[in-house]
């Protein structure tokens, strides 16, 4: 594992550090599950560049390798990059859409998007998991300035998280190219 401090932090603060990377090769992959989580750390990032698909098909993810209990709800903001576009609510979700790669009218297939996702308290097994996803396009779907997603969540299970599966909704392929990184942060 390889140790990070971001940016403007001193010693004795918070690091990220690297558990695993996972670069989609050879051929578009149904999904990836990263596994034996070491329960070490107090939160996981998982970081994404993820190619855009001509339809909107976007990221996804399930935890443990459970697609089929609906322990996922949150909540939604979308923009433009301009200007606020709306908000939405899912609730009882057994996977949980981590962004769009906009396949609207001014977005291009080719071009790679990042995500975000931050699972506060991953190993506590005591509370339900909360945390934010984040997802940019570089050219978006309401116009050509991009889109901006930004969402709360909460997982409705009390077990720590020993694996992360990511995917892409509707049944599609992470196209090649595709990278995902997931760091664990520890606390000073």
């Amino acid at each position: 594992m390889v140790s990070v401090s971001p940016a403007g932090t001193t010693s004795g603060a918070s690091t990220y550090t690297l558990i695993a990377t996972y670069t989609v090769t050879g051929s578009a992959a149904a999904n990836y599950t990263f596994t034996s989580i070491p329960q070490t750390f107090t939160d996981l990032v998982l970081v994404g560049m993820v190619q855009g698909q001509a339809n909107g098909d976007g990221p996804t993810v399930y935890f443990n390798g459970n697609n089929t209990s609906t322990y996922f709800s949150n909540t939604t903001m979308y923009t433009d990059g301009i200007t606020a576009k709306g908000s939405t609510r899912n609730s009882n979700q057994a996977i949980m859409d981590i962004g769009t790669t906009s396949g609207l009218p001014y977005a291009s297939t080719a071009q790679f998007a990042p995500t975000f996702l931050h699972v506060a308290n991953y190993a506590n097994t005591n509370t339900y998991k909360t945390g934010i996803y984040e997802y940019h396009t570089a050219t978006g779907g309401y116009n050509a300035h991009g889109d901006i997603t930004k969402a709360v969540y909460l997982y409705s299970s009390t077990a720590a998280i020993t694996s992360i599966t990511v995917g892409v909704n509707n049944g599609k392929s992470i196209p090649v190219g595709s990278v995902y990184s997931l760091y664990g942060i520890k606390a000073a």
